[in-house]
């Protein structure tokens, strides 16, 4: 009997410490689960945390990639009739360049820029065409365009070096040339042809000076310039082939205004054209030519 309660007692302790046994290790097994999940989900949120970064870095990447590509188009700023073009901040840096403004009949701007580093030079040069002339075949290739007219590239004087230098010397005339590749290609990257309405400004600020400078103004109470047509196409070719002395790099237009005179009753103003409205002499208009920023003739006819 003793031997009995023995056996049941050894077994019910046994048993006890097995079921004590299962639960420790059930609750290090649940632990373990938890530590799992915990760790997933701090694997996760890294997860997510590097992407957010990478995405932030891409972000910062693309800021500077702009602001680089800003500051490369970023420079000295050259203002033309019908063009602002921006010498590139790299080639102030660099080394130095010249810019000549040919006349040429047969084009609105002809310039040409001749750059040199380390002694080795690049002639190349651009023009504005009025769009309503063929382009030329050869010499010439588009490379902006706008409503009125087309840039045209020439293809620039090639730099030599001779073979007979060493290497290092032929090398670095080689990197050089590179770079004023480089540079041609940003110049007429940089350059923007000006709108309608911009060049319709030009003249009309152009205009007011011409009125001060050539006209009786001091008998006027008020004065201002109403619309600008700048005169363009088979318009323009018409006028030049009509034996008037205007050229295609001429920059023709009408422009019409209206003034105040001090006395409307005793006035010369009345003269030429226009029609009085109240106080005021309106759609007066002269024919005008505008080159390099200036009026250079005006007249009631052309």
């Amino acid at each position: 009997m003793e031997k009995n309660e023995a056996k049941v007692s050894l077994s019910t302790f046994l048993l006890i410490f097995a079921i004590v046994i299962i639960v420790i290790m059930g609750y290090y097994i649940y632990k373990i689960g938890q530590d799992r999940n915990a760790q997933a989900q701090k694997v996760a949120e890294l997860e997510k945390t590097v992407s957010t970064i990478s995405s932030k870095a891409e972000e910062i990447q693309s800021v500077i990639s702009s602001a680089t590509s800003t500051a490369s188009n970023t420079g000295k700023k050259y203002e033309f009739d019908t063009i602002t073009l921006t010498v590139p901040q790299e080639m102030e840096n660099y080394g130095k360049y010249t810019i000549k403004e040919y006349k040429n009949s047969d084009f609105i701007e002809d310039i040409s820029f001749y750059a040199q580093c380390g002694g080795i030079g690049r002639l190349f040069s651009f023009c504005v065409q009025d769009k309503s002339l063929e382009p030329p075949e050869d010499f010439y290739r588009t490379v902006k365009v706008n409503d009125k007219y087309r840039v045209l590239a020439n293809e620039p004087t090639d730099v030599q070096w001779d073979d007979s230098e060493d290497s290092k010397t032929r090398e670095k005339s080689k990197e050089i040339y590179e770079f004023l590749q480089k540079f041609e290609n940003q110049i007429i990257d940089s350059i923007e042809l000006k709108s309608e309405s911009e060049i319709n400004n030009q003249i009309k600020e152009a205009f007011i000076n011409y009125m001060k400078e050539s006209m009786d103004v001091n008998t006027l109470a008020d004065y201002k310039v109403d619309s600008v047509k700048v005169i363009s196409g088979n318009e323009k070719k018409q006028l030049i082939e009509s034996g008037l002395s205007y050229q295609y790099s001429d920059i023709l237009a009408v422009v019409r205004y209206s003034v105040k005179p001090k006395n409307i009753n005793d006035t010369s103003w009345e003269a030429g054209n226009g029609e009085k409205q109240g106080e005021w002499i309106i759609n007066k208009a002269l024919c005008i030519k505008f080159k390099d920023g200036k009026i250079l003739g005006a007249g009631t006819g052309w």
